[in-house]
């Protein structure tokens, strides 16, 4: 405000307005005078009480128009302070495009040489110019880099093999088709990053954060990807098989008819994914959370789901034959016509679950938690089925392990849904964790 009125008084456009309004004060005064019967003994004290009271008006005036000035002036030097920006912005943007270009030029024609690809990728990282560049089809292989910052920069159909980019920023990077195979990217941020087809065979991404990226139909088998976090991501037709996706955070995504055979992903969690018709077979999923997905017509044949939380999932259909789910929680769990042949389902909690046409064959039920299970007499068992409260007897003359109770056709469920059978103690329990 001080700033904005020493503006205004220094002009010259203020003085001829102090001189004007002085000129109608006093002018006023002696009007004032006139008006009231000429010049009289008092006089003077009514000229100056007009006068005064003229002044106050016009000091008030005076000092209205000078804000209005002063501001007119300030609007008048910040637009030209914002044009000059804007120009040096324009001046600058233009030049980091020409030494982009320049760049990229030079990346495209070290085409054999990995040392000057090298030194060129430095180049551009001191220059800040790897973000929002275009870079498809150019050859990274072998480069080394921490910390790059390759925010919306697009690799489409390029390679980066056996590269170590760690802790780089691709955010909304386009990485299509990409051969990424052998490359480590540890610590990295690909929210949002584009990775549909991609290779990543034998990828280290542990710890990378991978919130809404698109990784439909890419292949990374083998990849190293503990403690990755992808938050509502688009896996669908993906190949993780024998990944490692340990303590892995995978909530919310699709993964239909995506390949995770053979992965280990103990304690990942997996609550309210979409992983219809996936490949999970024989894989690891040890104290996993899988609470409220869709495991419909999934293949989980042979694979490990010790103490996995599964409650009020879905797994119509689903291949669960020779899955150990020892201990695992299947309350409430949708099982119609789900197969668990051969499947150990020792001390597991399958209270209020559907198993309407199940096929549970051979199934190892010590110990399970039966109470209230729905459709239970609509499941189809073998005489080789274990019931709840079946105790070791020893073995056969093939080595195998006996039992005093297996199904049969006469048997009361409701004994077991209705919690009356006397649990099976831990001294006639073999090594659940095993198999």
């Amino acid at each position: 405000m001080k700033l904005m009125l020493k503006s205004f008084w220094e002009s010259r456009l203020s003085m001829l307005v102090i001189g004007i309004i002085i000129g109608l004060a006093i002018a006023s005064g002696v009007y004032s005078v006139r008006l009231n019967e000429g010049l009289s003994n008092t006089w003077g004290s009514d000229f100056l009480q007009n006068f005064s009271t003229e002044m106050m008006g016009a000091v008030v005036t005076f000092g209205l128009f000078g804000l209005v000035e002063a501001r007119r002036r300030s609007s008048e030097r910040e637009r030209d302070l914002e044009r000059q920006q804007a120009d040096a912005e324009s001046r600058a943007v233009q030049q980091r495009r020409e030494r982009q270009v320049t760049a990229i030029t030079r990346l495209k024609q070290a085409l054999q040489n990995p040392i000057a690809r090298q030194t060129i990728i430095e180049e551009m990282k001191q220059l800040d110019v790897l973000r929002n560049c275009q870079l498809d089809g150019v050859v990274l292989d072998n480069i080394t880099m921490e910390n790059g910052n390759f925010k919306g920069t697009s690799f489409t159909n390029g390679h980066i093999q056996h590269a170590i980019l760690t802790g780089g920023n691709f955010q909304k990077a386009n990485l299509e088709n990409v051969d990424c195979c052998h490359t480590v990217f540890d610590k990295s941020d690909f929210r949002g990053a584009i990775l549909t087809r991609a290779r990543m065979l034998d990828v280290k991404m542990r710890q990378v954060k991978m919130r809404h990226a698109k990784l439909e139909k890419a292949r990374r088998n083998n990849a190293d990807c503990a403690s990755v976090v992808m938050i509502e991501c688009d896996l669908r037709g993906t190949n993780f098989s024998g990944a490692n996706l340990w303590q892995a955070t995978l909530q919310g995504s699709v993964a239909i008819g995506a390949n995770l055979s053979r992965a280990n992903l103990t304690e990942a969690n997996m609550k309210r994914m979409n992983l219809r018709h996936t490949d999970i077979s024989k894989s690891d999923l040890s104290k996993a959370s899988l609470q409220n997905s869709k495991l419909n017509y999934a293949k989980l044949s042979g694979a490990k789901l010790w103490r996995a939380n599964l409650a009020d999932t879905e797994l119509k259909e689903a291949d669960l034959q020779g899955a150990n789910l020892s201990e695992a929680n299947l309350k409430e769990a949708y099982l119609r016509s789900t197969v668990l042949i051969g499947a150990n389902l020792m001390r597991a909690n399958l209270q209020q679950a559907n198993l309407k046409g199940a096929n549970l064959s051979g199934a190892d039920l010590r110990g399970a938690n039966l109470r209230d299970v729905q459709y239970i007499e609509q499941a189809r068992f073998s005489r080789q089925t274990i019931l709840p409260d079946a105790q070791y007897m020893g073995t056969d003359e093939q080595g195998q392990p006996t039992y005093d109770k297996y199904w049969s056709s006469d048997i009361d469920w409701d004994v077991y849904t209705r919690g009356q059978a006397t649990p099976v103690s831990n001294e006639d329990t073999q090594e659940i964790t095993q198999s």
